[in-house]
């Protein structure tokens, strides 16, 4: 097997993101925009029924995990209904039984938000960019992570609200692994873990009491996932790109596909005092595939959430 630098990796990490994100900060501060700092903090617990999205029973694996997620930052009021906001992100995912898929991640946001009007019960809308490394044990998923967004929501009578969305996923790996057998005589490269993905999305929030909220979305993902099997015929019929993945076994294969994702969500939200929140939530994951090549996952989580 050859390892080859992936075409492009460095260039979000050279471009400096988040130092720019921090010379942009200090130029707003001396302007006349209001400014004050924050912080996100998110600890969790996770459990995905389906870890390596695969199809076959043999090949399905479950697992849980630890997250912790901190992003401090500072948010621009730039006119009365203007905001920008900047933030560091940093996190970390400790994986119980597949230890590969440990990871650390650190990089920034920007997100810009408009109210169309005045009031509680204005329409809004809100543009944002993401930019991560993520870190991980196993070496062949270390990837640059852009995520670019657009949204617009509101709230109707006193109870609840609304958020209509589209996001793009852009994922770029550090190396890659080619299996030269499958160059040679396939043509199949070892880019996994190279991702782009169209999101739209659909979300609402029912306040219940004051204290406890419902929350319930849709996704509708179009676009590539990586799915971790045991080799077979069909891999090569619908992939483009195929590298080993040892974290599941020796003899399994991670490969690249277009998937045609939905995506159901539902939780429970519970304020505790001005700055703290308790999260439980469900989702469920529906992939359609090339012919008949599907799988599905169940995930969930439960939090505890900090803002200031």
């Amino acid at each position: 097997m050859s390892e080859r630098a992936a075409p492009g990796a460095k260039s979000f990490g050279s471009r400096g993101y988040p130092a720019n994100a921090i010379l942009l900060a200090s130029l707003l501060a001396s302007c006349n925009a209001r400014a004050e700092w924050f912080v996100d903090a998110t600890l969790g617990a996770d459990y995905d029924s389906n870890v390596p999205r695969a199809q076959r029973n043999s090949d399905i694996e479950e697992d849980g995990a630890l997250t912790l997620e901190v992003a401090p930052g500072y948010h621009f009021q730039l006119t009365d209904r203007v905001g920008l906001a900047l933030s560091a992100r940093l996190g970390g995912t400790k994986v119980f039984d597949f230890d590969g898929l440990d990871n650390v991640s650190a990089g920034g946001a920007a997100a810009l938000r408009v109210k169309l009007g005045v009031g509680a019960q204005a329409p809004w809308v809100r543009a944002s960019v993401t930019i991560v490394h993520d870190d991980y044990d196993h070496a062949l998923r270390d990837a640059w992570r852009r995520t670019a967004s657009v949204s617009a929501g509101l709230r109707v009578g006193e109870r609840w609200s609304w958020q209509l969305g589209y996001f793009h996923e852009h994922r770029r790996a550090d190396h890659i692994e080619d299996i030269p057998f499958l160059v040679d005589f396939f043509g199949i490269g070892g880019e996994a873990w190279d991702i782009d993905a169209h999101n739209v999305t659909a979300s609402g929030i029912f306040d219940i009491n004051g204290n406890w909220s419902l929350l319930f979305g849709f996704t509708r993902r179009m676009g590539e996932v990586t799915s971790t099997t045991r080799i077979g015929p069909e891999i090569f019929e619908a992939s483009d790109a195929i590298a080993p993945d040892e974290v599941f076994g020796a003899d399994r294969f991670a490969y690249r596909i277009d998937a045609d994702t939905n995506i159901f969500s539902i939780g429970l939200s519970r304020a505790v005092g001005d700055h703290v929140s308790i999260n439980v939530g469900y989702e469920y994951q529906d992939s359609d595939a090339y012919e008949e090549l599907n799988y599905a996952n169940h995930i969930g989580h439960v939090s505890l959430q900090f803002s200031y």
